[in-house]
């Protein structure tokens, strides 16, 4: 009986790809969920440059994400208006622009003299924070005098709302917990609404 001979010559045959399933899916990402946010924010700060410098996709989405080329916010220096009501925004907007560009080319509005104002084709982190009320905003939304609420004055203790405190016992009446526990006890110098109250005064977040 003569011996045989086995061919290994011959190519494989393609390996059929394994198939993901709706519920693999699923319990991928509801593991990933909670690894995200179980994950100290220096963990989740590396992934995410590890990330931005090894896979293009992932860097593109970052930056609509988190990056923006608004169109042109102008300030108040260069005298031009942006809160119109004109029912056409699209022409408005344009209108703006072109006044944007004129007064540009005549050295009205510069980056040395308006450091906030947003140039054309200038690309910029769409997420800071406000230093007057010390929280994020979006730039995006940080287009009119109403953009955000506050007051001027100081958050003072109201003194007769805490008549059986005393200090010695319960600690200082002017106390951060105090002024989120008994916001009526307190009340703002500049309307004398009690801390409850959001703001008096509206205008456009104050970047860092």
């Amino acid at each position: 009986m003569s011996a045989r001979v086995i061919d290994l010559t011959g190519s494989s045959p393609p390996r059929k790809k394994v198939k993901t399933s709706s519920k693999d899916q699923a319990l991928t990402q509801s593991l990933l969920a909670k690894a995200i946010d179980a994950a100290p924010p220096d963990r989740l700060r590396k992934t995410l440059h590890t990330l931005r410098v090894t896979s293009n996709d992932f860097a593109r989405a970052l930056s609509d994400e988190l990056l923006v080329t608004p169109r042109i916010q102008m300030g108040e220096e260069a005298g031009v208006d942006i809160n119109s009501d004109n029912v056409d925004e699209e022409a408005d907007h344009q209108e703006e622009d072109d006044d944007y560009e004129d007064d540009y080319d005549a050295g009205v509005v510069t980056q040395s003299n308006h450091p906030r104002a947003w140039f054309p084709g200038m690309v910029r982190t769409r997420y800071t924070r406000c230093d007057n009320c010390k929280e994020e905003f979006d730039v995006t939304d940080n287009l009119d005098d109403e953009a955000f609420v506050y007051h001027d004055g100081e958050l003072e203790v109201n003194e007769d709302m805490f008549a059986d405190h005393d200090e010695d016992c319960h600690g200082p009446m002017d106390s951060e917990q105090n002024r989120i526990d008994y916001p009526e006890g307190f009340a703002w110098s500049c309307c004398n609404e009690d801390g409850s109250n959001a703001g008096c005064l509206t205008g456009r977040h104050l970047e860092r």
